[in-house]
């Protein structure tokens, strides 16, 4: 079985450095990191070239994307293993992340994905008293994928090749969320599965969507999120997304 984790980065000197390492401490070690930045005006590329790894591919060309989902989808263009994995620039990964993740997605025959849990930790790493998911992990039936990105985490998750195959054409769609797309497909067409152990730490710092502050401040959070989710709100560029994904798609629905 083979691996590629892709890693989308924009100005991510600050941490990147820390994720690039706690992937290349994984206990399962024969992967290729494809790491594509997208025009960084800080050290990020730097960093990335001061590892001496032959696992690692940089991709750097002129095309500015602008938004990571769009420099995730060039990255899933040029992927040829059997399973690949999503990783951000700012997290760390616990050393078991990708071994325990493939016993779970070996041998599977269908479309699918695999989504492990994670520790929220602050910039710092200190953890929270929360983790990623709860014990039931999201509900991924259509309906509810189309609000709050489905609730999937890309930096939790990894998807197969039998996934890819099943969308005709990558610059079709809309690539506002990689995470929510990946998520679509594997609902429309296969399989979702959540692995309820906490394998890499998502670190919440001021330039992150999240922001974390504290467990407060989170509660907070959290709450918000309850109340749009029972509200069904749908952010507008997550329509155009999905909107795109049916459009290539009816035909098969």
């Amino acid at each position: 079985m083979t691996v590629d984790i892709i890693l989308a980065c924009y100005n991510g000197e600050k941490f990147i450095g820390e994720q690039i390492q706690s992937i290349l401490n994984q206990t399962f070690q024969e992967f290729t990191l494809y790491i594509r930045d997208d025009n960084s005006t800080d050290k990020t590329v730097e960093i990335i070239n001061s590892f001496n790894d032959s696992r690692i591919k940089i991709i750097t060309d002129d095309i500015n994307c602008g938004s990571a989902g769009k420099n995730f989808a060039q990255l899933i263009s040029i992927t040829t293993a059997d399973i690949v994995f999503f990783s951000d620039q700012d997290d760390v990964w616990l050393p078991e992340k990708i071994q325990e993740t493939l016993i779970f997605m070996a041998n599977k025959l269908v479309p699918c994905i695999a989504y492990v849990n994670g520790y929220v930790v602050d910039q710092e790493l200190n953890k929270s008293k929360y983790t990623v998911y709860d014990n039931n992990g999201c509900d991924t039936r259509i309906p509810n994928l189309f609000f709050l990105n489905g609730g999937i985490q890309g930096c939790a998750l990894a998807f197969n090749r039998k996934l890819i195959n099943k969308i005709s054409d990558l610059s079709k769609i809309d690539w506002y969320m990689h995470d929510q797309v990946i998520t679509f497909y594997a609902s429309l067409y296969g399989e979702v599965i959540f692995i309820n152990k906490p394998l890499f730490l998502y670190r919440q710092h001021l330039n992150n969507v999240v922001g974390y502050k504290n467990d407060s401040y989170l509660d907070s959070l959290i709450s918000i999120r309850k109340k749009i989710k029972s509200n069904a709100l749908l952010h507008s560029a997550s329509l155009r997304s999905i909107k795109s994904i049916y459009e290539l798609e009816k035909s098969n629905l």
